[in-house]
Formats: C-alpha cells, sequence, structure tokens
C-alpha cells in the first residue's frame, strides 16, 4: 500500500496525523482500529513496514503507547523516548514532534484529554485546575506501574474490540480510563507532582468541607451564599476567604464547576435529553451564556458532548 492509500484510511479524529514511510520503497503496511469513548479513545495499531506520524494539529490529549511487539521512538518536549516491544510511553501530543513506528511494530494506544487530566487532577487536589497537565516519560517493564496499566489497557482493549455480548457498561469502562489516569497522575512526573505530594494540601478546614458536601447534595438546587455560609458555620466573609485560601477559588465559582460537571455527566449518559432542559435541571437558565462557560470547562461544545456520548453508546449496541 502506498502512503497515500494508508492516509486516507485513518479515521476522521486522526485526520491531523501525517504519514511517511520509513522504507526506500515509499510502502507502508499498517492496519489501525480506533473506539471513542467520551474524553477517552483506545486504538491498536499493527505495523508491518515502517512507518513515521506527524502532528498538523495535534489535539490536546495525552497519549499513552502500551507495547505488544516490535520498536518505536517518540520525540516529545526534546526528549527521544524508545519503546523496545517492553516499555511503555507516555507523552503529550501538541509537544510530540513525531511517532517512529519500527517493521513488526504492534500497541494499544490511549489519549486522554486535557479536560479530562484537569477534572481527575482537580479531585485529587481538591481544588480547580486550569493549566496543561503534561507528560513524557518511559516507564519500564517489571515495575508495579508498568504491570498495572498493561492489564488495565488489555482489559479495555478486549471490552471494545471483542464482541458485543462481552462488552463492559459504559459506566464501567469510563471508570477503567479513569482509573489509570489518576495512576498516571499519582506516580508519574508531570507538572502538578509537587502539589499533590504537599501535605498542606489535603488540610482543608471542617469548614470548606461541610460547604462542599451541601453543595454536592443540592447540585439540582438554587443555592445563595447565606445557605452555603449556614451549611458551614461560618460567615460569608469567613468562607469566601477559605475557598480563595485553600481552593484558590471562590465559593461561588467552585459551586458553578460542581454543577457543569454534573450537567456533562448527564449529557454522555443521557442522550435522548435535550440540553436545555439538562442545563436548567442544574440551574443554567441563560443558554447562550450556559454554552459558553461550558465550552471555556471542557473545551467543546454541549451539543459536541451529547454526540460524542451517543457514538460511544452506538458502539456497544
Amino acid at each position: 500500500m502506498d502512503i497515500d492509500e494508508l492516509q486516507e484510511q485513518l479515521p476522521q479524529s486522526r485526520e491531523c496525523v501525517k504519514l511517511r514511510p520509513l522504507s526506500k520503497a515509499g510502502k507502508v503496511s499498517m492496519e489501525n482500529l480506533q473506539f471513542s469513548a467520551g474524553s477517552f479513545d483506545i486504538w491498536r495499531t499493527d505495523c508491518g513496514i515502517g512507518v513515521e506520524a506527524s502532528f498538523d494539529a495535534p489535539p490536546d490529549s495525552c497519549a499513552l503507547y502500551l507495547p505488544i511487539a516490535g520498536a518505536m521512538e517518540v520525540r516529545c518536549r526534546g526528549l527521544d523516548l524508545v519503546s523496545k516491544s517492553d516499555s511503555i510511553l507516555v507523552g503529550k501530543l501538541q509537544q510530540t514532534e513525531f511517532v517512529r513506528k519500527h517493521a513488526g511494530r504492534s500497541h494499544i494506544g490511549v489519549t486522554f484529554s486535557q479536560n479530562a487530566l484537569k477534572r481527575e487532577l482537580s479531585l485529587l487536589l481538591d481544588r480547580p485546575v486550569t493549566g496543561d497537565v503534561d507528560f513524557a516519560i518511559e516507564i519500564e517493564a517489571n515495575t508495579t506501574l508498568h504491570g498495572y496499566l498493561m492489564s488495565l489497557g488489555g482489559l479495555l482493549w478486549s471490552t471494545f474490540a471483542n464482541d458485543k455480548e462481552e462488552a463492559l457498561p459504559l459506566r464501567s469502562t469510563e471508570l477503567l480510563f479513569r482509573s489509570m489516569l489518576v495512576c498516571m497522575l499519582e506516580q508519574l512526573p508531570h507538572t502538578y507532582s509537587s502539589a499533590l505530594k504537599d501535605p498542606a494540601a489535603a488540610a482543608v478546614p471542617r469548614h470548606v468541607k461541610r460547604a462542599i458536601d451541601f453543595m454536592m447534595a443540592h447540585l439540582d438546587t438554587s443555592l445563595e451564599m447565606a445557605d452555603l455560609a449556614i451549611a458551614a458555620g461560618v460567615s460569608i466573609r469567613a468562607l469566601q476567604s477559605a475557598f480563595q485560601q485553600f481552593k484558590d477559588t471562590t465559593p461561588s465559582d467552585y459551586w458553578r464547576q460542581l454543577r457543569l460537571e454534573a450537567v456533562r455527566r448527564d449529557f454522555l449518559v443521557s442522550g435522548d435529553l435535550t440540553v436545555s432542559a439538562v442545563a436548567r435541571r442544574y440551574g443554567f437558565v441563560h443558554m447562550g451564556h450556559f454554552s459558553a462557560l461550558y465550552k471555556a470547562a471542557f473545551g467543546e461544545l454541549p451539543n459536541e458532548t451529547i454526540r460524542r456520548g451517543r457514538e460511544s453508546q452506538a458502539q456497544r449496541d
């Protein structure tokens, strides 16, 4: 097969990928099978003849390459990472110069959007995260982390690629993807590693925790600052000061983010609902303003999230 034929066969979601043959004959031999699940993508590549991939406009995602056979090289953030049929490679696609797959290379790939990374990191830090999470590392074989990621990746791939009757429910696969993310965030070096290791990060005052618990229990209820202060047992000013100190945000912004995340969860699992119905359930009444807030938080419009949820569900049916 020539390079143009292979380029045309790439999934639409990977149209930013540009391929270059490694053989002098200019021929390539590569098979790709890809599935999407919300903020996550998983695929398998089997490369018969070597090929190099570069990116014109890569998605804002982190890629995890789980080896099956053969060698691969990745240049990310100026670092040359090499997988010789055993080591796992992790890198941010926007910082990746090329991915070079040699003849006989096979791997399972998983991509996590930056929004998914930020959401999980926000939960771990118990505060909003706005900056990007960057990885560029090789995970050696015979380590606990390597074995854990390989096992999870294999389980996820089998549930997408095998018979539909044996597939795990959508919610279960999402939790498996998130489990991989949390494991990476807790054990690999990245831009927020020091914050995760800071014991002061967990020292959140009880009145802040009470306010957050109250928010979580009333996601579909209209709340005022006075309601939160009463639930927390402190004054409005004291609550605002504590949130600014320990969450680096205001109670109102924290409350809004929780409701946006609740909306997103409903979009992903309830594809038959309208945007306005879900938004109003959680107190967003002005659709134009809501859409702008949603895109700022998750990098996509509400209708795009609903479509992704429907596509993921359709792949299971």
